[in-house]
């Protein structure tokens, strides 16, 4: 009979953390990636601002603003998941992270028409976005084969965020490209069109 958790072990039942020494290494790994996308949220909370003052488009800056606003609630998140795994909130340096933020304030410096400089301020959001797309759903899988239900749950939700974000900044690009140009289609622009 499978379990909450989606699993047949009879190790593992809801609300019950893994004690077994067969788990260690995915638990070792699994607090070495919530360090990697804390570390990864704390430096996208620092060059959101600069995105921002950057961007020509409105919208496009009033997202990055929503997106900052997010990544405070989802620091605040990971938090509470290093709480509840009775550990201190510690960072370790992203690599990959570090490499989309270096990307991103080549592009803020570049000298190009803003349009273009909008355009490259999405493409590394995006690519921002896939990442911790990725390393969230990482931790989902590592929370619910550790049996880490209240983990899950919250890392869940930060997941379906990062999904929305992109989303939204996937519209956003798609808008500026077909709309090069027409000032007056921002009139028309409506993100909850879009699902």
């Amino acid at each position: 009979m499978r379990n909450r958790v989606g699993t047949d072990d009879p190790r593992i039942s809801a609300g019950r953390r893994i004690e077994d020494k067969s788990f260690e290494g995915l638990n070792k790994l699994f607090i070495e990636e919530l360090k990697d996308i804390y570390w990864a949220e704390k430096a996208t909370a620092m060059v959101l601002p600069k995105m921002i003052n950057a961007a020509s488009s409105e919208e496009l800056a009033d997202e990055l603003l929503d997106h900052l606003t997010l990544t405070f609630d989802h620091l605040s998140k990971l938090e509470s998941v290093f709480a509840t795994l009775d550990l201190v909130a510690e960072a370790t340096k992203c690599e990959m992270m570090e490499g989309l933020i270096d990307e991103t304030l080549s592009i803020i410096h570049a000298k190009s028409e803003d349009k273009f400089k909008d355009q490259g301020i999405l493409s590394v959001s995006k690519k921002m976005q896939h990442y911790k797309i990725t390393s969230y759903g990482i931790l989902c899988s590592f929370s619910k084969t550790l049996n880490e239900i209240e983990v899950l749950d919250v890392l869940e939700d930060v997941l379906n965020d990062e999904r929305e974000v992109y989303r939204i900044m996937n519209h956003i690009a798609e808008f500026l490209s077909l709309n090069e140009g027409d000032e007056d289609a921002w009139k028309y622009f409506d993100l909850k069109k879009r699902a």
